[in-house]
């Protein structure tokens, strides 16, 4: 599936990357991955923060995120952040009492953040939700060295 839609995946991170270095004014900034996702009803991605463990279990570090949006017709799945979060277990699920900021993204709008910033979904309640999720870091050593690279990271 990524070789049939590698050019769309390159045209949207190269512009993930461009607003990156725009935004943040760091020209340092390197495209390090991205995943496609799909809420269904009943399904909220857990409270985390973008840190990726290589192979070799190096854990690296990522410095911004963006998630994009690729369809509307859907009710709930929005993403939400939290600046000073601290739990006793891993990946809790986001409730409201927790008082995030909740983001009504839409359709083809792409939002940056840094990559430490605490963010999940609350829950999918109508419809399918899918959007593109891209990573970027400042190790150049760590730069997507794309689809045919034996490069494979696991997710922490």
């Amino acid at each position: 599936l990524f070789k049939e839609i590698e050019s769309v995946l390159t045209k949207y991170s190269n512009f993930f990357i461009e607003q990156c270095k725009s935004f943040y004014k760091n020209e340092k900034i390197y495209f390090y991955g991205y995943s496609i996702t799909r809420l269904e009803p009943g399904i909220q991605l857990r409270l985390h923060q973008d840190i990726h463990e290589s192979k070799n279990g190096e854990i690296i570090k990522l410095s911004h995120s963006a998630s994009l949006y690729l369809n509307d017709g859907y009710e709930g799945g929005n993403i939400v952040f939290l600046n000073d979060f601290k739990s006793d277990e891993d990946f809790p699920l986001y409730e409201d009492v927790l008082d995030g900021f909740i983001y009504d993204q839409k359709k083809y709008e792409m939002v940056l953040f840094p990559a430490e910033l605490w963010h999940a979904t609350d829950l999918l309640k109508i419809g399918t939700r899918d959007a593109l999720i891209f990573w970027a870091t400042t190790n150049k050593e760590h730069e997507f060295k794309g689809f045919d690279s034996d490069f494979v990271w696991n997710p922490l």
